[in-house]
């Protein structure tokens, strides 16, 4: 499992986090292909360990004042992959997931305070997931994580589990 500070550094964009958050129950490698996401490296993210959760979180700090933003997390699997997101504002007052079947390019259900969700297919087979939240400050804390398969569980055994993770992008 790689460790918070073994990632590589964050994109110094505007719409782009600011620091790692969390790192659960993941390998994660840089991988050498284009950024897709306001110039962060693309990491390939594997379940490791034993039963856990597998997540990868971000932190965005002085956000522009918005009744809500759209998160957005850029990512690139096999068929059969599903995925969450899971977005919060910092007083947690706001706080909702999301769940991604990649294959079928589909939201399979969203909880909490999700306003909307959505996948959208972009260039190369990289897939757009995005959720929108309301805010009650100028914060967000992001966290992409890897599910068992149909059964939409967080925490499991890992059996090979793998994403390509372009980033994390934010706008109000």
């Amino acid at each position: 499992v790689t460790p918070v500070g073994e990632l590589p550094s964050l994109s110094e964009s505007i719409s782009g986090p600011d620091r790692w958050d969390l790192i659960d129950g993941l390998s994660a490698e840089t991988v050498e292909r284009p950024a897709v996401a306001s110039g962060q490296r693309i990491l390939r993210l594997v379940a490791a360990g034993a039963d856990d959760r597998h997540a990868l979180g971000a932190r965005f700090d002085g956000l522009a004042p918005s009744p809500s933003y759209r998160a957005i997390a850029w990512v690139k699997a096999e068929p059969g992959v599903r995925v969450m997101v899971e977005a919060r504002d910092g007083k947690s007052s706001n706080y909702g997931v999301a769940r991604f079947d990649l294959g079928a390019r589909s939201v399979v259900n969203s909880t909490g305070d999700i306003i909307a969700s959505g996948v959208e297919a972009a260039a190369d087979g990289w897939v757009k997931l995005w959720v929108d939240l309301r805010s009650s400050d100028e914060q967000l804390f992001l966290t992409i994580g890897l599910l068992e398969g149909p059964s939409n569980q967080h925490v499991f055994k890992p059996a090979g589990q793998s994403v390509f993770f372009g980033g994390f992008e934010i706008s109000p």
